[in-house]
């Protein structure tokens, strides 16, 4: 009889007394793991800033690019090639170890000769450089998440990730910023003073 009352309850009325841990109670993370996760946002953003713009080598890189006289299409169509390859022998279904190997082996085939391909194109797209290097960045921070912190609470890895951006923002800031403002503030000397 007190189980068929028990069944007639709405289903708000009943209530478990087992443990249910709070999000809060899942250990904090670790200082070094906050430390990879901002090494894995600012050390791809240095790269590009000091390879792709004024104030680092820039110009020497986009000079080195152009320099190369190679057909840059040849890159993009092994790439094309490698992905359709894996495509047709349905390569996300493998689950062995040696072919694991060669589907990662095919997938850093066609990120190195997209790389490669956009480097090659400079001269014909100036931005090809910067826009695949520019790719390192979230690559980077989904190695970070997925390689080394899988066990980390997605809403504890957001909150450091978000700590690593705005950092990295306010330190490309500064680097920035800085030269342009003491060069402007030269120039206003100099014109003062002429």
């Amino acid at each position: 009889m007190r189980a068929a009352a028990e069944e007639l309850r709405a289903p708000e009325e009943r209530y478990s007394t087992a443990y249910a841990p709070s999000p809060d109670s899942v250990p904090a993370m670790s200082m070094i793991a906050h430390v990879g996760v901002f090494c894995s946002v600012l050390l791809p953003t240095l790269v590009v800033v000091a390879c792709f713009s004024v104030e680092g080598w820039g110009d020497a890189t986009y000079n080195a690019f152009t320099a190369y006289g190679y057909s840059w299409q040849v890159p993009f169509v092994v790439s094309g090639a490698t992905l359709l390859l894996l495509w047709v022998l349905d390569a996300r279904h493998w689950h062995t170890n040696t072919m694991l190997c060669f589907r990662n082996a095919g997938l850093l085939i066609a990120g190195v000769g997209v790389g490669v391909g956009c480097s090659l194109a400079t001269r014909v797209y100036p931005l090809a450089p910067l826009l695949f290097a520019m790719m390192f960045i979230p690559a980077s921070i989904l190695c970070v998440r997925f390689l080394l912190l899988p066990a980390v609470p997605a809403w504890r890895y957001f909150l450091s990730l978000s700590n690593a951006l705005l950092g990295s923002a306010a330190l490309n800031l500064g680097y920035v910023a800085c030269p342009v403002l003491t060069s402007q503030g030269e120039g206003v000397a100099r014109s003062r003073s002429a």
